[in-house]
């Protein structure tokens, strides 16, 4: 399983900056443009997506409404 934070329209060094300060240990790629992010949404951020094995979206979750920690959880070992 992998977890990545995509920072748009961000540059490597802020966006390490950031996570230094912060303690944060997760992978993340910062991109300049928002090229990566309309892959995926065009608005309403955050966004969770849980992916299968066979790189399958099965799941996408925003912040209306926020999904619980049972919903998360279903969703996550479906996908395992």
């Amino acid at each position: 399983m992998e977890f990545v934070c995509i920072g748009r329209m961000e540059r490597e060094s802020d966006v390490s900056g950031y996570w230094d300060s912060c303690g944060y240990t997760l992978p993340f790629s910062a991109q300049e443009t928002d090229d990566i992010y309309n892959l995926f949404a065009r608005e309403r951020i955050p966004r969770i997506y849980f992916i299968d094995e066979n790189s399958v979206v099965r799941y996408v979750y925003d912040d209306r409404p926020v999904p619980d920690y049972d919903t998360l959880e279903s969703s996550l070992k479906e996908c395992l």
